[in-house]
């Protein structure tokens, strides 16, 4: 909410490192609650799918921390482009109600779109496939 400060999530580095712990975290809790049934769902439905299967695991973290991080720095990107093109008194009326959209909005919606998916890929990992 104030000019010329970036919010975290707008660098990869912190998106990345919060898919990261979310990988980690999905990988302990299926073994921890498969075992190592979870581990031979790498191998499934045969064995050479092993390197597409672990593809698609990687695949899941990379795509919420690019998800987080497109959303918030296009926020970042847009509000700049705000302050760039207005004149210097403008500055003080119309970017609040961009930056309750940008900021604010956009901000708790990814958050809670994050949170969700990471829940949802732990809730898998750790029940036993139907």
């Amino acid at each position: 909410m104030i000019p010329g400060i970036r919010p975290p999530t707008a660098d990869w580095s912190m998106t990345v490192s919060l898919a990261i712990a979310s990988f980690v975290l999905i990988q302990v809790i299926g073994v921890k609650y498969r075992g190592k049934e979870y581990l031979g769902s790498f191998f499934k439905p045969v064995f050479v799918f092993l390197p597409i299967n672990l593809i698609g695991e990687i695949a899941r973290p990379i795509s919420l921390s690019f998800r987080l991080f497109g959303n918030i720095l296009a926020g970042t990107i847009m509000m700049t482009m705000v302050y760039e093109l207005t004149p210097i008194f403008v500055h003080f009326i119309i970017p609040a109600a961009l930056h309750a959209y940008f900021d604010l909005f956009a901000g708790v919606l990814q958050t809670y779109i994050f949170c969700t998916l990471g829940l949802s890929f732990i809730s898998s990992a750790s029940e036993a496939p139907e």
